[in-house]
C-alpha cells in the first residue's frame, strides 16, 4: 500500500478520520471490513493520478468509502457519507463522474 501518500497528501490519515466520522454505528468487525476494502479502493482511485489532481481530499476519500460500502453490501449512502464528512454531495458525484468515464 505505498501509493497511499502521493504528491504530499497523506491518504491514509484522510481515510481513517472519514471512516471514523461515517462508520460510528457500525459494529467492529464491520467498521474492519470497510476499512480494508476502503483501502483497496482508495488505491484503485489513486492509480488514475491525473484526475484527481486539484480536488478536495475529502471528495475522493468519500467515494473511496462509497465503493467499499457497496463491494462489502452495506446500505450507505452518498448522501450519508458526504453529510457525514461536511462535504456537498453534488462535488461527490461529479467527482465520481470523472473517475468512473476516465
Amino acid at each position: 500500500m505505498s501509493m497511499m501518500k502521493t504528491g504530499g497528501v497523506e491518504w491514509d490519515a484522510y481515510l481513517n478520520y472519514a471512516l471514523m466520522k461515517v462508520s460510528e454505528e457500525l459494529p467492529p468487525l464491520v467498521r474492519e471490513r470497510l476499512m480494508i476494502n476502503a483501502k483497496r479502493e482508495m488505491i484503485k482511485i489513486l492509480r488514475k493520478r491525473e484526475l484527481i489532481l486539484g480536488r478536495n481530499p475529502f471528495h475522493i476519500v468519500a467515494l473511496a468509502i462509497y465503493f467499499a460500502a457497496r463491494r462489502s453490501g452495506l446500505r450507505i449512502t452518498l448522501r450519508m457519507i458526504a453529510s457525514s464528512l461536511g462535504v456537498s454531495e453534488s462535488s461527490v458525484r461529479r467527482v465520481k463522474r470523472l473517475i468512473k468515464d476516465g
